[in-house]
């Protein structure tokens, strides 16, 4: 991987970059694809000269994953809708950043919008064959040679490499609120001492094509209680309904189960 991710590096990528004061990443959603991602930001800090602004662009509800990383210096959020009715406030939220420098990460037809109403001269996406949707290269200025891997932490660090640098790790970098933290803690704090360990299951949309149904989660969870382990249910607002019907396909009373399911921030 690493003699290939040399191979590809392009030189010319590194000199467009080399001017630009302003660098966004472009990353929309989903909110396991940004953090996969994340790493990047990072990088790019340690290749950008002592000034320059590193902005990313995402959907609202990614963006609030963002909040607080040291090396983002601005979160731009973009309500989703499509592409007919969202233009005109794109737009507006963009425009003002004074983009000089895109890299599109996400590659579909609407990052590449997004990239082309920053107004930045240079902007930089994948190659033609990475790209999820093939209307994306139209709006880009250069191009990644095609990556090595389909995981995006690691296309994170190949992008990296690409663009110069050296010996790129990997690094995240979340930060949580004192309020965040106390609220886990109370959540922790509250749990029998048999719970250990425990097991966190992350529910996901009921009937979304990607997402278990309730029995597979509530047959995990029985086999998880069956080997003495803790279990707790997570989610958002989304997910609530997962839970509810979840927690209808198990015994009530399991002191050693709990949902917390649009209780916890992001």
């Amino acid at each position: 991987m690493l003699s290939r991710m040399q191979e590809n590096g392009d030189p010319s990528l590194a000199r467009a970059l080399s001017g630009a004061r302003t660098v966004a990443i472009i990353r929309l959603g989903s909110i396991g694809d940004v953090l996969a991602t994340l790493p990047v930001a990072w990088l790019l800090r340690d290749l950008l000269p002592r000034g320059a602004r590193i902005v990313w662009i995402a959907h609202r509800a990614e963006a609030a994953l963002l909040d607080g990383v040291d090396a983002i210096d601005e979160v731009i959020p973009l309500r989703r809708a499509s592409l007919f009715t969202a233009v005109p406030s794109w737009r507006r939220a963009l425009r003002p950043a004074g983009i000089d420098a895109v890299i599109d990460l996400h590659g579909n037809l609407k990052s590449g919008l997004v990239g082309w109403l920053t107004g930045a001269s240079v902007r930089i996406g994948m190659h033609a064959t990475d790209c999820r949707e093939h209307w994306n290269p139209l709006f880009t200025t250069h191009k990644l040679p095609r990556l090595g891997s389909g995981n995006k932490t690691r296309r994170a660090l190949e992008t990296a490499m690409i663009l110069g640098h050296t010996a790129p790790g990997v690094r995240f970098g979340l930060k949580f609120t004192e309020a965040e933290l106390s609220r886990a803690g109370r959540v922790l704090e509250g749990l029998p001492g048999e719970w250990r360990p425990l097991a966190a299951l992350q529910l996901g949309r009921l009937g979304d094509v990607r997402s278990w149904p309730p029995e597979g989660y509530a047959e995990l969870a029985r086999l998880l209680l069956d080997r003495g382990l803790g279990v707790i249910f997570l989610g958002g607002p989304a997910e609530v309904e997962t839970g509810e019907a979840v927690r209808s396909l198990l015994p009530t009373g399991e002191a050693r189960m709990r949902l917390e399911v649009g209780t916890l921030s992001l």
